[in-house]
């Protein structure tokens, strides 16, 4: 059917690569977005992209922050303290050119938006000390399972080769990124939190409620 369908079609002109590269920052930077919606806060720090020889230690890193409900900032912020409804953390907006490695909070109603200490303290507790060997036997041990559900389910393992061809042109790419996961060490990880995770690598972006406008008129 594929030759059926779509062996006619002739092939397109070669795209031309990404070659544009973003500036390094050299400072924080700020921003804060009203809209009447639900509170949120976005932290997120340059990273490069999914070939890079840190890109497992990253996906460590994340895994080890919000991997789960005994990762450190679910631990911390959702069940014990209460501060967010959700933590999650992962480097978008895609993976093929560099991005920024992102934590996503929604605060909880009954705490104000933009409270991000808790995030940075985790951050720097992981430059001064690696992870433990609990936490990344965690890791190794959720990266296995992912990679032998996929098996189960035809669909997603589809969607996962389709994806690694279309981002890599390899669509063996998928079984080698889980077999760098297992290898990343816990100095792998500290050192990746040391290198990406500084003040002037970092953008902030708070979405807030728009202050509501006093009510017409006067009461009675």
């Amino acid at each position: 059917m594929a030759d059926q369908y779509f062996a006619g079609i002739p092939a397109g002109e070669p795209y031309r690569p990404v070659v544009t590269q973003e500036p390094v920052q050299h400072g924080e930077r700020r921003i804060e977005v009203e809209y009447d919606a639900n509170p949120m806060l976005l932290i997120g720090y340059h990273v490069p992209n999914a070939v890079h020889p840190d890109a497992p230690a990253l996906r460590a890193l994340a895994s080890i922050l919000t991997g789960g409900r005994t990762s450190r900032l679910v631990q911390r912020l959702v069940v014990r303290d209460r501060w967010a409804a959700q933590v999650l953390a992962g480097q978008a907006p895609g993976s093929r050119y560099p991005g920024s490695s992102r934590s996503v909070r929604r605060p909880s109603p009954r705490t104000r938006a933009g409270d991000r200490g808790a995030v940075y303290e985790e951050l720097e507790r992981l430059q001064r000390e690696p992870p433990t060997d609990f936490e990344m036997q965690r890791i190794r041990n959720a990266a296995e399972y992912s990679s032998l559900s996929r098996l189960d389910n035809a669909f997603f393992l589809a969607i996962q080769l389709a994806s690694s061809e279309a981002l890599w042109n390899d669509w063996t790419r998928t079984f080698r990124d889980d077999a760098a996961l297992q290898r990343v060490t816990a100095e792998d990880v500290q050192r990746v939190a040391r290198t990406y995770f500084s003040r002037t690598n970092r953008t902030v972006a708070t979405l807030v409620r728009p202050p509501r406008p006093a009510p017409l008129g006067g009461t009675n």
